[in-house]
């Protein structure tokens, strides 16, 4: 047997970690997984994440020794050979991720007494996710953690609350499935920035208006329905300062829309009008999205204006949506 000791926080367990799994296994490798302290999250819910992540795998697996009840600055990776050793498991290699990953032998471990000092910026490489800086891991994990309220979700429920959230989640799901679809880089920036689009939705009226003039003062006159575009990006960057810069874009051209849309500014737009929570059947305008993003764009682009000139009798333009429909869908420009 190939017996093979993981050393991480697994924090949530991420595709790093996965693609080294994947790399070292074979039909005869036990991997055993050594947890680290975390101070993020508990030991239930991450062993809980990674045997989502390894469900069906056909990953050969164990828990073998979580520290979840104090941090430690090094661990002793000979005890854990002679632990190992003890229980009649022998020839037991550690597969160490830090800048690289690389197998190291029990034989070098035990001739140099071997120790691992923890580094949290070395070994804790799913820190990005925690920030909402990417979401590096697969979908059942990204599902996990909001649904179990972890990470970067309690920061957005303190200001997206009920159906709001509801709402929010659904367009994040959107709009990754749509990206999926498509086959777009970045799929996890589509949930991201999905589920973030609305951050700005809840906030006071004066609140708002502070933002709007210390922030966009020149436009300060754009519709009030508009107006939680803007300040959504003022929290998202304030709340996750290592957010993408294409999610702040398409945030702020959610509700709108504007000229010259990124991918993921069109998605975003057309996932927040037909996420399946909106209350009609908008199965048909998903399925057009996931076929070709482009093309459901202008779909959704064409029915969200003739669905606003039939609620309000006019279109109330405004400067962004102006210039999203001359530079997209001119026929609606009067």
């Amino acid at each position: 047997m190939n017996n093979i000791v993981l050393v991480s926080s697994f924090d949530p367990i991420n595709n790093e970690n996965i693609e080294d799994i994947n790399k070292c296994n074979s039909l005869d490798t036990m991997f055993y997984f050594y947890i680290l302290f975390s101070k993020y999250c508990s030991i239930k819910y991450r062993e809980e994440m990674i045997d989502l992540a390894l469900k069906n795998s056909g990953i050969k697996y164990q828990f073998f020794i979580s520290l979840s009840e104090m941090p430690v600055k090094s661990i002793d990776l000979s005890s854990i050979v002679s632990d190992l050793n003890k229980k009649g498991i022998n020839d037991v290699k550690f597969l160490i991720h830090d800048d690289k990953s690389y197998l190291v032998s029990q034989n070098k471990i035990l001739s140099t007494n071997g120790k691992l000092k923890v580094d949290e910026n070395g070994y804790d490489h799913s820190k990005g996710i925690r920030a909402l800086e990417n979401l590096y891991t697969s979908k059942v994990i990204i599902d996990f953690i909001v649904n179990n309220h972890l990470y970067f979700m309690p920061l957005i429920e303190n200001y997206i609350k009920g159906k709001r959230l509801v709402h929010c989640i659904s367009v994040a799901n959107t709009a990754y499935d749509i990206a999926i679809a498509n086959k777009l880089d970045r799929p996890d920036l589509y949930y991201i920035a999905g589920i973030l689009h609305d951050i700005g939705k809840q906030a006071s009226t004066d609140e708002s208006l502070d933002i709007m003039e210390k922030y966009y003062r020149n436009y300060i006159d754009m519709p009030e329905f508009s107006i939680h575009e803007f300040v959504g990006v003022i929290y998202a960057q304030k709340l996750f300062p290592s957010v993408n810069k294409e999610c702040i874009r398409a945030i702020l051209s959610h509700a709108t829309g504007d000229e010259n849309m990124s991918p993921l500014q069109k998605v975003i737009y057309s996932a927040d009008k037909i996420e399946p929570t909106r209350g009609y059947d908008s199965s048909a305008l998903i399925n057009v999205c996931k076929e070709d993003f482009n093309h459901g764009f202008l779909v959704v682009l064409d029915k969200n204006m003739e669905f606003i000139s039939q609620e309000n009798g006019s279109l109330s333009m405004n400067l962004f949506t102006r210039r999203c429909l001359k530079c997209y869908l001119n026929k609606w420009i009067k």
